[in-house]
């Protein structure tokens, strides 16, 4: 009777080892991040498909969401008209999309909040005394 109770403890203590796992694993991986390089238009593509994967399925949340971080390696500077020039407004409406100018090679987060999506450049503040 007792190696019955060992055995069935033992495999609640997993169970709940892989639901613990498996309901953190948002909080920790929120957002996956990929390396991008090519030209400006690609990249620019690249920038906007996810934006609209982005978009899509956060719509009607409150919260801010962080969708994606990309690593960008081109070989000029991304104009915020050159991304806002090539969105399709029938997947998201000028009025809900953001973007910045973005250097060269940087990483790009690509954040969900309010209805409205951001394109910015991660920045990195210091801190002085």
């Amino acid at each position: 009777m007792l190696e019955f109770k060992t055995i069935m403890l033992t495999i609640v203590a997993i169970a709940l080892i892989f639901l613990l796992i498996s309901l953190t694993s948002n909080f920790w991986f929120f957002y996956k991040e990929n390396k991008i390089k090519g030209s400006k238009d690609w990249i620019v593509s690249k920038i906007l498909s996810e934006a609209y994967k982005c978009y899509s399925s956060n719509l009607g949340k409150k919260e801010s969401i962080i969708c994606s971080v990309l690593e960008i390696n081109s070989q000029e500077d991304i104009l915020a008209d050159d991304i806002t020039s090539k969105l399709d407004t029938s997947k998201i409406s000028l009025d809900n999309f953001f973007a910045e100018d973005l250097p060269a090679k940087s990483k790009v987060i690509i954040r969900f909040e309010n209805g409205k999506i951001f394109i910015e450049a991660e920045k990195h503040e210091r801190v002085g005394s």
